[in-house]
């Protein structure tokens, strides 16, 4: 058991530096280039955050653990939303500026929802799979046109103050790329192995596992993204890199999942996707009080998760 939870704790610590030098690095190089600070923030940013989803849950297919691949992107949803909105508004009021959210919350719940109906025979097959692919592909034109049409200064300058800062040479920024790909590898690898065993030595389901204890871990780089930009006055970074992680999730992690082997998940419950469904609803009201999520309404996102922990945990 030791063993197991040591691979565990390895396992997060390298998915948390690996995401972070993905994202130094390849963020330095963008801007090292000339392109626009909002397009590296949300494309770079939300989606290098996401990194351990991607890799956790393919790595999962490739062992044939179908219940932790799919719980780990079922379950990070739902942790990214109660945690990591909820704990980054509870650090300061998010005040949202950019317009782009306007379409984006809707479609999170419009995701969820596809996802559900995917799932409804427990599986996510190849078809299905290329299908979300081709959602991630479209959702990220649509977000770089976005941003080339955004002109609101408050938000050019939160996004362009908020982009990595160039390191000393494009030799730096390749070795942290490389160095933080290297760490997402062999951090998942070590965090599905401490997972699995881990599970295996409790008697636990491994969809309980990848709900939780994965899920949890993979969104760890989300927090700490989100929440660092609440305290330095942020707001549309720490929701966007929390919208954007949702989307990625759903949309490539799952589906480049599926497309390497298809994944057979009978333990995710009904439960677990209305869960998911319900958490994206109650961002709505967001869009209906001036674009603020209070810290009462952070701290509600945190309850939800914390009783939906207590009720799937055996």
């Amino acid at each position: 058991m030791w063993l197991n939870l040591s691979l565990l704790i390895a396992g997060l610590g390298l998915l948390y530096c690996g995401a972070e030098g993905l994202v130094r690095g390849s963020s330095s190089l963008a801007t090292r280039f000339g392109i626009n600070p909002l397009i590296v923030g949300i494309t770079i940013v939300a989606y290098g955050t996401s990194m351990p989803e991607l890799v956790v849950s393919v790595q999962a297919a490739l062992q044939g653990s179908g219940d932790i691949a799919v719980g780990n992107i079922i379950g990070s949803n739902i942790c990214t939303i109660g945690i990591v909105l909820g704990v980054a508004a509870l650090v300061r009021p998010l005040r949202i500026q950019l317009q782009m959210l306007r379409r984006h919350v809707p479609l999170v719940i419009f995701c969820s929802i596809f996802v559900t109906v995917l799932l409804r025979d427990a599986r996510v097959d190849r078809l299905e799979g290329l299908i979300l692919f081709l959602g991630i592909i479209a959702y990220t034109a649509a977000n770089l046109q976005g941003a080339r049409q955004e002109s609101n200064p408050d938000v050019l300058k939160e996004f362009s103050g908020a982009a990595k800062s160039r390191h000393a040479s494009v030799r730096t920024d390749a070795l942290l790329v490389l160095g933080g790909l290297v760490g997402l590898m062999l951090g998942g690898d070590w965090l599905l192995d401490g997972a699995v065993g881990l599970a295996n030595h409790l008697q636990m389901q491994e969809a309980v596992i990848g709900l939780t204890v994965v899920a949890i871990g993979t969104s760890f780089p989300d927090l700490m993204a989100s929440v660092v930009a609440a305290a330095r006055r942020e707001p549309d970074i720490a929701v966007g890199n929390a919208i954007g992680s949702i989307l990625f999730n759903l949309l490539n992690a799952l589906a480049v999942a599926a497309l390497i082997r298809p994944l057979n998940a009978p333990g995710i419950q009904f439960m677990d996707c209305g869960i998911m469904i319900a958490m994206a609803v109650m961002i709505l009201p967001l869009m209906r009080t001036g674009f603020i999520l209070q810290r009462w309404e952070g701290g509600l996102f945190v309850i939800v998760y914390i009783v939906y922990i207590f009720l799937r945990w055996p």
